[in-house]
């Protein structure tokens, strides 16, 4: 029999061949959340769903909102929300977000957001009340990359997981 580690890797690994099956094939509808340095990592994600995703970017104003261009090249739709206003929406990400999924009811396969931490917590939060799963980035809280130092350390699903070697 299996340990419960090795159940969980190959349930993993199976979501994981599904979600590039899916995204390589043609019906996987992604939300890309990005804000402020989250921006970049987020067009990879753009790129590969060949114009079927709708990006959601925000920054402070509207010099902090970088690769808009390319991003409009790449997505069906690019919406755009700062804190002054500057342009597109005034306010936060999760206003946006709220608006496609909540109010227009938009659906999505999943919602993969980059950028400040704050910013994906309230992502998370936002699409936990939908039903959307959400993938988060939490690179910026590994220290040691080891698991030792227990920096990384958060609670998924009821459960403590480690970041760094999770």
């Amino acid at each position: 029999m299996k340990s419960s580690t090795d159940k969980e890797a190959l349930l993993l690994l199976t979501h994981l061949i599904e979600f590039v099956y899916r995204l390589l094939w043609g019906d996987l509808f992604t939300l890309p959340v990005g804000g402020g340095i989250g921006i970049p990592p987020m067009r990879g994600c753009a790129q590969y769903t060949h114009g079927r995703s709708t990006a959601i970017l925000g920054g402070r104003s509207a010099d902090k909102i970088i690769l808009q261009n390319c991003f409009a090249d790449e997505c069906a739709k690019v919406l755009i929300a700062t804190d002054d206003g500057s342009e597109g929406d005034k306010g936060l990400v999760t206003q946006v977000l709220e608006r496609l999924v909540g109010e227009q009811g938009r659906r999505y396969d999943e919602c993969i957001a980059i950028g400040p931490m704050a910013m994906m917590k309230f992502v998370a939060l936002a699409t936990k009340k939908y039903g959307l799963k959400t993938t988060v980035s939490l690179n910026t809280l590994m220290v040691d990359g080891t698991g030792m130092c227990g920096a990384c350390r958060v609670t998924v699903g009821g459960r403590t997981r480690f970041t760094c070697v999770e």
